[in-house]
This record gives structure tokens, C-alpha cells and sequence, in this order.
């Protein structure tokens, strides 16, 4: 459990550090196919899932990871991170986040939206970038992970865009890459 809660706070702590750089341009993709049957404006959808996901980033920094989870994952959200179990449901999710706070670990998550596309019918779509997580290992040794997320976003009752499936994974060099990198 304490791993799991370890790689969420990374997580959230890396998106919300790149959230914060905007030097890389968000990709604006192609209309939705279909949109014009559904009378929805995609490119508004788009803008307002990058806004969502920039406010999910900053609630995380002021209100902390589980308050910014609670606030915008759906009540039947589902987590999934890289070699860890699906954690199921908003409530499960938040109390692995919380369980952090609880043994006074100091974790941070920052994340960078990279790109962001609705559906033609404007109640589903998705966010994705890279996070950067600082924390402790499985063994509490300090560490940062960098890797990559995607959200995907659907529209509440009330109009609201949710996360609904919250997926990251590590970034992965292979042999080839660590030889050819200046350390």
C-alpha cells in the first residue's frame, strides 16, 4: 500500500511541476470526427479538459494530492499505475493518496499537459503529458521518477469534466539510450 501511495504522490507531484513549464506547445489535433452531427464545439471541449487538467494540477499544489483527487476524479474512477494493481473507486484511490499524509512522508508530484482531444459528442475525452515525482523508493530512500500519463476525462451530470481513468507509467530507457546519455 505504501508503494502505491509513493507512486501516486510521485506522480501528481511531476505533473504538477510540468504543468507549471509551458515551453513545449500543447499539439492542437484535428476536429473530432463527427462533430458537426453533434453540434459540439471540440476545439472548446479541448481548451476546457487543458483547463480541468491545469486546475487538477494546481489543487494538488494548494489543497494537497488526496483534496485534488477527491475534487476531480468521478466517484468510479480507476488508477492505474505502472506494475501496481488497479486501485478502484474515487474513496480507495484518495485514502492510498492520504495514506502519505498519515506516516508524514514528504512526497511531491507535478505533472506538464502536453495535449488534450474531446470526442465529437463533447462528453469524453483525454489528457496526456509527463510528471516528475520526488519522494521516497520502496526502500524510503529519496528518489525521483519521471514518466508519462494520460487522463481520460468524461463530462459529470453537471457538466463538470472527471477523471475517470487515471493511468501513468515510468519512464523506461533501454541499454542503448543510458549508453549514449552524458551523466
Amino acid at each position: 500500500m505504501l508503494n502505491r501511495v509513493i507512486l501516486v504522490s510521485c506522480i501528481s507531484s511531476a505533473l504538477l511541476i510540468a504543468a507549471c513549464d509551458r515551453s513545449t506547445p500543447v499539439r492542437v489535433p484535428e476536429p473530432a470526427i463527427g462533430a458537426d452531427k453533434f453540434g459540439v464545439d471540440t476545439e472548446r471541449e479541448r481548451e476546457l479538459l487543458l483547463e480541468a487538467d491545469l486546475r487538477f494540477l494546481e489543487a494538488s499544489q494548494t489543497a494537497g494530492l488526496a483534496e485534488a483527487y477527491r475534487r476531480f476524479l468521478s466517484a468510479d474512477a480507476i488508477q492505474l499505475m505502472g506494475g501496481y494493481p488497479a486501485i478502484e473507486g474515487r474513496e480507495n484511490i484518495v485514502a492510498n493518496v492520504s495514506g502519505f499524509a498519515e506516516e508524514g512522508v514528504e512526497v511531491s508530484l507535478s505533472w506538464d499537459v502536453e495535449g488534450a482531444e474531446a470526442a465529437a459528442s463533447g462528453d469524453l475525452g483525454y489528457t496526456w503529458g509527463t510528471y516528475l515525482y520526488a519522494g521516497p523508493d520502496n526502500e524510503g530512500e529519496q528518489t525521483t521518477i519521471e514518466g508519462k500519463y494520460v487522463n481520460i476525462w468524461r463530462k459529470s451530470e453537471g457538466g463538470q469534466w472527471e477523471v475517470a481513468l487515471d493511468i501513468a507509467n515510468n519512464q523506461v530507457y533501454w541499454p542503448e539510450d543510458l549508453e549514449a546519455s552524458p551523466e
